[in-house]
């Protein structure tokens, strides 16, 4: 109980400052220390050890490159859902040796996440990322996030890519071998050149539930790279192609105009002013028996992308103090379950 009490005064001092001087909170054995100024994040960072939890406020951040394992959780990127704090903007992000097993969570990333070496087990959940995300290693979670520019496991085994909305005008997924699982995604190639395909350096991988549509109608889903994969109930924009892989249950020749519930191909495709959800839910069924897309699976994509701290939904300040010199404040606060 103690560690929830910490976490949720964390969650409501940096949403706060966002509206006042802003800090970054840093979370180590069930304390938290306040950084401010110009270095906030640098300082934290420095200060933070293996196993720490950094909180950024609303507002936006150069650059941030991590060689420890560090969890990192802004304040959401949904314009629905932090009307109160503002998102949290970090122009680019880059993971190098030392990071495995970090977590990142609730940023808007305006550039490319990038990996260098081998980092296992990384989490990245409910982000936006304007550029590309890369990553290597094994055991690796991908989650909710929305990636524009393409996603590349360089070699990633034993991944889990769940629940994304995922686009590039060539290259939407690559890169994930060995057991990985690639499952209630939305995978769009938005380009409508022939030698590029929306599966493409895939071996052995399970791809289920997922929406792969491109552009051209005629594209096929799998480049010669893809070889060994499973493709189950999956909603396809052609026709079923190649015997390298092995194809299951899937549904073919779908137009996303009559599938979501609004829907415009742009490069990159854009987000915010489309609408992901099924026009018939009922009709598309994964091998789970829920939905197909990210609204469906175990754990369907989260309305708002709001990070796991608690959610700052309401701060009012008063303009001035009353005659007594109190100063009023009113924040509605929600908890959350993931």
């Amino acid at each position: 109980m103690k560690t929830k009490i910490v976490l949720f005064a964390v969650a409501v001092f940096v949403s706060l400052t966002a509206h006042a001087q802003r800090k970054v909170a840093l979370h180590h054995n069930g304390k938290a220390t306040m950084f401010g100024g110009a270095t906030m994040y640098q300082d934290a960072y420095n200060t933070a050890v293996n196993g720490d939890t950094i909180y950024l406020p609303g507002g936006t951040f150069a650059g941030i490159n991590i060689a420890k394992q560090l969890t990192i959780i802004g304040s959401g990127f949904h314009p629905d859902s932090t009307t109160a704090t503002g998102n949290t903007v970090v122009s680019q992000f880059t993971m190098t040796a030392g990071a495995a097993k970090s977590h990142l969570e609730g940023l808007y990333i305006d550039g490319n996440v990038s990996n260098t070496g081998t980092n296992d087990s990384i989490t990245v959940k409910r982000c936006y990322i304007h550029g590309s995300l890369t990553v290597n290693g094994k055991g690796i979670i991908i989650d909710g996030n929305v990636i524009r520019q393409g996603l590349n496991g360089t070699n990633s085994t034993n991944a889990v890519v769940k629940n994304n909305i995922l686009s590039e005008g060539y290259y939407p997924i690559r890169g994930f071998y060995g057991n990985s699982w690639i499952v209630n995604n939305v995978i769009l190639k938005s380009y409508g050149l022939s030698s590029y395909y929306p599966i493409s350096s895939m071996t052995d991988c399970l791809i289920e539930n997922n929406v792969i549509f491109t552009i051209d109608a005629g594209q096929p889903i799998t480049a010669a790279t893809a070889q060994n994969n499973t493709f189950k109930n999956n909603v396809l924009s052609t026709t079923i192609g190649g015997t390298q892989n092995t194809w299951e249950n899937n549904y073919e020749n779908i137009t996303p105009f009559a599938f979501f519930n609004t829907f415009s191909w742009s490069n990159p495709i854009t987000y915010f002013t489309l609408d992901y959800h099924l026009q018939n839910p009922t009709t598309y069924l994964g091998t789970d028996g829920t939905q197909v897309g990210i609204f469906g699976g175990l754990y369907p994509c989260k309305e708002g992308a709001v990070p796991q701290n608690p959610h700052i939904q309401i701060i009012n300040n008063a303009a001035t103090t009353d005659t007594n010199g109190n100063l009023q404040i009113q924040i509605q606060v929600e908890a959350q379950n993931d």
